[in-house]
């Protein structure tokens, strides 16, 4: 059909606009007078070689959104009066972001989820943040996963508070591999110089307790054991303290005729069976030499009150 047929076919008054689609339309009765002016089949306006080179010098854009908190209790943002206001400021913010606030963007939502896991005091949360920012001042990520320093920073905050945690029980709690943790935890203490007391056992017979339902007496009695062998020998030094105080429990349970399975014990410790039973073997030395020097005390301690009496 020519357009003068088309004409003639259309309404007394044509009003012809263009579709969406590109198309001549009469808006009144529907005739269409051309077909789709649009070419879809034109070369991009960027080659891929202009979009790479502007790729690298682009800014990262936060998809978090406003970086400072406009609403309050007390303002009147809900009002539609202040609407335009208050949008008005969030356009002037910048939104364009340096590569250390967007690691920090990131790094906070996996900070959450992992404090809702492992159940960390409100306290200790601000210093792994602080600690996690220090880490990044020192360009420690650059070209490294953010997942690995995450952990390496709750970790060392654990201990520098001296609240027992083991590498493995941080990994299998918050599902992640352990890889390259040793490297990264390694590589921050000596690129930041923080100095990292080394646990005592007895922070971890108190928690390897009450997981197992034992009464306090017990805690009191591995405690003051580890203490002797302390005083004694250097038998501690440079043994994992897990370990140590995992088999002075599996110890004294033994003596008590208290059941508890070696695959228990290790599930809890996160130390092997092998290395439970030759520090089993080790510490039991010990054993006699304690129930002498303890029996030797209670017995001072008993004509001390006859003397008071």
């Amino acid at each position: 059909m020519t357009e003068l047929e088309r004409k003639k076919k259309c309404c007394d008054n044509p009003f012809i606009i263009r579709n969406d689609n590109g198309a001549l339309v009469c808006k009144n009765c529907g005739m269409v007078f051309s077909d789709i002016i649009f070419n879809y089949d034109e070369s991009p306006h960027y080659t891929p070689e202009d979009f790479l080179k502007n790729s690298f010098h682009s800014k990262v854009i936060n998809n978090s959104g406003s970086r400072t908190i406009i609403f309050t209790k007390n303002s009147n943002f809900k009002k539609i009066k202040y609407k335009e206001r208050y949008s008005k400021l969030s356009k002037i913010q910048n939104r364009y972001v340096n590569s250390k606030e967007n690691n920090l963007s990131k790094a906070t939502l996996l900070f959450k989820s992992f404090f809702a896991i492992l159940n960390t005091p409100k306290y200790l949360r601000k210093d792994i943040i602080n600690l996690y920012k220090k880490i990044i001042d020192a360009k420690l990520t650059v070209g490294r996963a953010i997942l690995d320093f995450i952990l390496v920073a709750i970790y060392l905050s654990y201990r520098i508070y001296k609240i027992p945690l083991i590498q493995e029980e941080l990994t299998n709690k918050l599902g992640i591999p352990n890889k390259k943790f040793d490297k990264y935890y390694r590589l921050t203490i000596l690129k930041l110089k923080l100095k990292i007391p080394p646990l005592p056992p007895e922070s971890f017979v108190q928690k390897f307790c009450n997981n197992l339902h034992l009464p306090p007496l017990y805690v009191i009695k591995i405690n003051e054991f580890i203490q002797f062998i302390r005083e004694t020998t250097n038998f501690i030094t440079g043994k994992k303290p897990h370990a140590i105080a995992i088999s002075s429990i599996y110890i004294f349970c033994k003596m008590d005729n208290i059941k508890l399975s070696q695959k228990r014990l290790s599930e809890i410790s996160y130390v092997s069976c092998l290395t439970l039973q030759k520090q089993y073997r080790k510490l039991e030395v010990f054993l006699p030499l304690f129930n002498k020097q303890s029996l030797a005390k209670s017995e001072g301690q008993f004509q001390k009150l006859k003397i008071m009496v």
